[in-house]
């Protein structure tokens, strides 16, 4: 759990009181039918598994989805698809 003292400026964006972690080697599918079930205001992740997970969101035209904000960590924000990316891999 984090502890709330440790990042003051996210609870002016958030509360920390709702949050749910999910596994990222989990198959795609299951990732978005939890976030789907869990309804986040704010989604974070590494930049790669989000876009992952925004294609297949976006190629299975699932529209209910909305969080008010996407926090990224520990890699870049890549524009271009990865060669390897396939919406329907099994895996993380």
């Amino acid at each position: 759990m984090i502890e709330k003292p440790t990042i003051p400026i996210l609870r002016n964006l958030f509360s920390l009181d709702n949050m749910q972690f999910l596994d990222i080697e989990d198959k795609r599918e299951n990732l978005i039918k939890k976030i789907q079930d869990f309804n986040p205001a704010v989604i974070g992740s590494y930049p790669e598994v989000l876009r992952h997970i925004a294609a297949l969101i976006e190629a299975k035209n699932i529209g209910n989805i909305k969080p008010r904000c996407i926090l990224t960590t520990g890699d870049m924000i890549k524009m271009t698809q990865s060669p390897e990316f396939d919406p329907d891999r099994s895996a993380g």
